[in-house]
């Protein structure tokens, strides 16, 4: 009988150590698929993660102007070079424009780009304008940087004619040189002349006046603000 009931307390032992394997097997089993499941989400969120980065990677940032070169064009001038530099540009969507329009644009850096302001905006004084703009996705537009057009200060070279014989009636003359303009001055003898510009010459007339007796006439060139300035002054001749 006692051996009976020892063999019957090891065979209850037996039954729930293996209920006891049996559950912790389930919950492990149950832990591992919670693992895997979550596994898989991970992978997803890292998928979708490297996916944002890629895209947000692609997004163009919005481009400012910080300063450009030259800072001044003078007036009558060709097609000239420009610099600007700022942030955000973009090589192959990042484009400059001049007074509104389009223009090549050459991409050295995202802080620094080029381009070429023609001619036909160069023709009076005033100011030319400039911005840049980037295409999507992102991007848009910079500031505007506004340059100033003035008059180039006037050099004179050559006057025709340049000498004239003592009593000679009023002489017009032709005034050559640099920054020559149609509202720059001719001064003879210190008074302003009667000015015309013809070509890239200036015309203006010496008085009797100044040509009664042998000696010399005072002539030079102003152009007035924005820039300007007076020129150097030539002798003109009376014999």
């Amino acid at each position: 009988m006692a051996e009976d009931a020892s063999l019957k307390t090891l065979n209850e032992k037996l039954f729930q150590k293996t209920q006891l394997r049996t559950s912790l097997v389930e919950l492990r089993d149950d832990f591992q698929s919670l693992v895997n499941e979550k596994n898989a989400e991970i992978a997803a969120l890292d998928t979708l993660i490297s996916e944002l980065q890629t895209a947000i990677g692609a997004v163009h940032p919005a481009p400012t102007l910080a300063s450009v070169a030259p800072t001044y064009f003078s007036r009558g001038s060709g097609n000239t070079a420009i610099t600007l530099t700022g942030t955000g540009f973009v090589s192959g969507s990042t484009q400059v424009y001049v007074n509104g329009v389009a223009v090549s644009t050459t991409y050295t850096s995202s802080t620094v780009v080029s381009a070429t302001v023609g001619s036909a905006n160069l023709t009076g004084t005033g100011t030319v304008l400039v911005f840049v703009r980037t295409g999507t996705p992102g991007g848009g537009s910079s500031n505007t940087l506004s340059i100033p057009v003035i008059n180039g200060a006037p050099t004179i070279n050559t006057l025709t004619p340049n000498t004239i014989s003592a009593g000679a009636p009023a002489t017009q003359i032709s005034v050559t040189g640099t920054n020559l303009y149609n509202n720059s001055t001719v001064y003879i003898n210190g008074v302003p002349a009667t000015t015309t510009l013809s070509g890239s010459n200036l015309l203006a007339t010496i008085p009797a006046s100044a040509l009664g007796v042998p000696g010399y006439v005072s002539v030079y060139v102003v152009s007035p603000t924005p820039g300007g300035g007076q020129s150097e002054q030539l002798l003109f001749t009376v014999t």
